[in-house]
């Protein structure tokens, strides 16, 4: 696999900050050939990439070869990218693309990652300021394994928008953008994964309702 030498998966940069804009000038520089506007454009984005692949996913193991694939088509297709859409936007097309042929390739099913990891990717953060007691932090983790497992059951193209919406929480048209959907298929896909994780979850007892995506 292609290895560019900017940044290790998920341990350099930092979340997105600030508006998509902010990415502009780097962008014009980074398509001027400037080699470090791309290296802090992977910098400041690349967590959010191997966050992305790993809740996709499920595989640490190929975590950091996948997030270098995702640079290196990146910067392939950098020349190509025009501003009518949001970068990011673009990026995690880019990322999505990655992840589903990754999955098609193993069979649907990525390796199995460690609980520290799997309890962040798909459930909320502990209540603030809270703590929790051993019985209720064994039942957290059994819901984090339950729902990785439920979650990893679902096919690919539901597993995206599953990640995509319900975790990540991009809205409808967000969706649309990064996976070449159309808002109902991202619609329809998404309403099949939480129902399919629904009936999975319900072993665990009642699951609160879910929050549909904003339209735009």
């Amino acid at each position: 696999m292609r290895e560019l030498g900017i940044v290790k998966a998920g341990n350099a940069g930092t979340e997105r900050q600030g508006p998509d804009d902010a990415d502009g000038e780097l962008v014009d520089r980074a398509q001027a050939e400037d080699r470090g506007a791309f290296e802090e454009l992977c910098r400041r984005h690349s967590r959010q990439i191997s966050r992305q692949i790993l809740r996709m996913t499920h595989s640490s193991h190929d975590l950091e070869e996948l997030t270098q694939e995702v640079l290196y088509q990146a910067l392939r297709g950098l020349p190509s990218f025009r501003r009518g859409s949001r970068f990011t936007t673009w990026l995690f097309r880019i990322t999505a693309n990655v992840a589903l042929q990754y999955l098609r390739r193993r069979g649907r099913r990525g390796t199995d990652v460690p609980y520290e990891d799997a309890k962040h990717s798909h459930l909320p953060p502990p209540r603030a300021g809270g703590t929790r007691g051993p019985e209720e932090a064994a039942a957290y983790r059994e819901l984090c394994v339950g729902l990785s497992a439920a979650v990893d059951l679902l096919p690919a193209n539901q597993r995206a928008v599953a990640v995509l919406g319900s975790v990540q929480g991009h809205s409808y048209r967000e969706m649309s953008e990064i996976l070449g959907l159309t808002e109902g298929m991202v619609k329809g896909r998404l309403h099949r994964a939480l129902v399919s994780l629904r009936a999975h979850l319900s072993a665990f007892g009642p699951t609160p309702p879910a929050t549909a995506p904003a339209a735009s």
